[in-house]
């Protein structure tokens, strides 16, 4: 390897299932904080993206694209699982 060349960084398969229930525990809390504000008639502070979905289809919507994450996280990190003992196995 050369001196100016980065060594290969391998992504480990669970740091997305880590991942996957951070965004799983997010959705939970943005549901609450959401619900909690539309029944006090107070307000809440959401990410600009988010708060778009939030004005055109609702809290599911937001709810709904954090809990996504967590499953598409989860789906890749099976994938990666399943590549490494894959590969275990051919050694």
């Amino acid at each position: 390897m050369a001196r100016w060349e980065r060594p290969k960084r391998e992504d480990k398969w669970w740091h997305l299932l880590v991942s996957a229930v951070a965004a799983f525990g997010l959705a939970v809390w943005t549901y609450v904080d959401i619900t909690r504000a539309e029944q006090s008639d107070g307000t809440f502070r959401i990410n600009w993206l988010l708060g778009l979905f939030y004005d055109m289809l609702g809290k599911w919507a937001v709810v709904g694209l954090l809990a996504a994450m967590g499953c598409a996280f989860i789906a890749v990190s099976i994938s990666k699982r399943r590549k490494a003992l894959a590969a275990e196995h051919q050694e």
